[in-house]
């Protein structure tokens, strides 16, 4: 018996190019999904990329720590060598930048997909990991706001399958949370409603 939901990964497939910052992207929004993802005849109700906060939230810790950095050599200023006060501060805003870049990496990296059959998730840089799962296979989504993604009006939509206590898969900061997870309710709720769903 094969596993419905898939995990699966790829060195040097990539998504096509992002055609939107994050906005609830319905029908017709193809040009962000490689094209070998789309069965015959399946449709795709949303796809969608992170919002661009998702690059700040997935940096926050390095950035912190990178200002952290700062303060303390500025704090140290006066008891330690101007020289290594400015190379600690150096160091520290070369980390976060570079931080920030793979965090641009990672979120140009990441899909989400809809379809009526399935929910897709796309994620990596170098390599490509990919997770499916067949609508039937869902028996439970969550639909989450942490605390920094509610103040930046993101959200997160989990999906459970088969019982398990974990999420299977995430669709981390997406923008218009309610939105984008009440979709995802009703496309699981067509699907469970035709017949042989």
């Amino acid at each position: 018996m094969t596993d419905p939901c898939q995990s699966e990964s790829a060195v040097g497939r990539g998504a096509e190019a992002p055609a939107a910052d994050g906005s609830l992207l319905v029908r017709g929004a193809t040009s962000i999904i490689p094209q070998q993802l789309v069965g015959e005849g399946e449709i795709v109700i949303l796809a969608l990329k992170p919002s661009l906060w998702f690059i700040l939230l997935v940096s926050a810790r390095w950035l912190a720590v990178s200002a952290l950095a700062i303060a303390a050599a500025e704090f140290l200023h006066p008891y330690i060598d101007r020289l290594w006060a400015g190379r600690i501060e150096q160091a520290a805003l070369l980390a976060a930048a570079v931080r920030l870049v793979v965090g641009a990496l990672q979120w140009q990296g990441r899909v989400y997909v809809l379809t009526d059959r399935r929910v897709m998730r796309l994620r990596g840089v170098l390599r490509i990991d990919l997770f499916q799962c067949k609508l039937s296979q869902i028996q439970h989504t969550e639909l989450t706001l942490p605390l920094a993604e509610r103040v930046l009006l993101t959200g997160t939509v989990l999906f459970y399958t088969a019982g398990t206590d974990f999420a299977d898969a995430a669709w981390r900061t997406v923008a218009h949370p309610a939105q984008v997870y009440q979709t995802v309710l009703e496309a699981v709720d067509r699907y469970r409603s035709r017949p042989g769903g």
